[in-house]
């Protein structure tokens, strides 16, 4: 094992967990992670870093598809067991992030801006949002604005302890209820976080992880990711893909 980076280390001092979302028949993703965590001297055999093993439901039920679904019941499985572990600051990873290029001066930034604060939900990327000239290495989000992506995103104990409730309430419901129904887990944090203008929830300015190409879990595959030759072909594609980001 190669020594602890400077940002492997600031992931270290601001989590208690780190989770690491993987359904254990995605062994690529499994490998891959392994890989990104090794870019910052870390593994997934240490005492702090958590694979945690993905739900994969038989059906969708009232969710738009089953990966939809097990995404969601992850969450609630991962929610559920940092309370019970009595994790003050812990952080989601889902096994197709990548850190981002500049993730090793960013992210010690980034703990020492949240060290003296009092956060909520952290999303380590700022898809679709607004930039902002704000100082610092990440931005505050206001309650009704919407984040979408869920593979980098921090939870402090409190926040937990009122998403859990919350997001249990919005799985039990169908999909298009007017209190919020069945829908995808990014979706459901935002709603959570409209609901409790109280969590604190902060981004990335610049994304410490990005999502690496890869066949989705969550949306059923497209006649050509499961078609021979198609199939490897679409696979090489993302490969190279993921080797230019």
């Amino acid at each position: 094992m190669s020594e602890i980076t400077a940002g492997g280390q600031a992931l270290l001092s601001l989590f208690d967990m780190i989770y690491v979302l993987n359904l254990p028949e995605r062994r690529d993703r499994r490998m891959q992670m392994a890989q990104q965590l090794a870019r910052v001297g870390l593994s997934l055999e240490h005492p702090k870093i958590t694979l945690f093993p993905a739900c994969k439901p038989r059906e969708a039920g009232e969710f738009p598809t089953i990966g939809t679904r097990g995404c969601f019941e992850s969450y609630l499985a991962i929610l559920t067991d940092a309370l019970a572990a009595g994790h003050d600051r812990f952080l989601v990873i889902e096994d197709d992030a990548d850190f981002a290029r500049g993730f090793e001066a960013q992210m010690p930034e980034a703990a020492a801006f949240l060290s003296g604060k009092n956060w909520g939900l952290v999303y380590g990327y700022s898809t679709e949002l607004e930039p902002v000239d704000a100082p610092g290495p990440l931005r505050f989000v206001d309650p009704e604005v919407g984040v979408r992506c869920t593979h980098f995103v921090a939870f402090s104990g409190d926040a937990a302890r009122q998403a859990l409730p919350y997001l249990q309430g919005i799985y039990g419901r169908p999909m298009n209820d007017p209190n919020g129904g069945a829908m995808h887990l990014d979706g459901a944090l935002t709603w959570f976080r409209a609901a409790h203008p109280d969590v604190v929830t902060y981004a990335a300015k610049d994304s410490l992880a990005i999502q690496r190409p890869s066949l989705s879990d969550i949306h059923p595959p497209r006649w050509y990711e499961r078609t021979p030759p198609f199939s490897t072909l679409y696979r090489l594609a993302l490969r190279a893909k993921a080797a230019l980001r």
